[in-house]
């Protein structure tokens, strides 16, 4: 009867920790906020999983201008790297539709890295999140 008591509550203690365990991704949206333009933004950012190096998140773009959503992305990257406890990161796109983004980290970055001529290659650091008040 013991062991019968002491595996389901095993089994319980081990199903709510798989929960808590998702629980733990990081989500960010936003509601009805009036942007430029005379547009309203609204958008989901959502951890989907995470990798020792890396994370994938999904962007939801319902509505809003380009300059708001494209911040609001930043903004939702830079959650996912602090809840990660992560110092710098690099931004890959995975798909366009649905949006799908690899929030990749590095333990530090070059100042090439951090000012590239290309954009695209550029290595964001948490500190610049903090510049920008996310």
């Amino acid at each position: 009867m013991k062991i019968n008591t002491v595996c389901a509550i095993i089994f319980l203690l081990t199903s709510a920790l798989g929960h808590a365990g998702e629980s733990l991704l990081f989500h960010l949206s936003v509601q009805g906020v009036p942007v430029e333009n005379g547009k309203t933004l609204n958008m989901t950012y959502q951890e989907l999983s995470r990798e020792a190096d890396y994370s994938i998140a999904e962007v939801k773009f319902i509505s809003g201008g380009s300059v708001s959503s494209s911040m609001f992305m930043l903004r939702g990257t830079c959650g996912v790297a602090r809840a990660r406890g992560q110092k710098f990161f690099h931004v890959e796109h995975v798909s366009k539709d649905p949006i799908r983004l690899r929030v990749r980290f590095q333990p530090n970055a070059s100042e090439r890295e951090l000012n590239p001529e290309n954009k695209v290659e550029k290595v964001f650091s948490v500190a610049e999140c903090g510049l920008l008040g996310f």
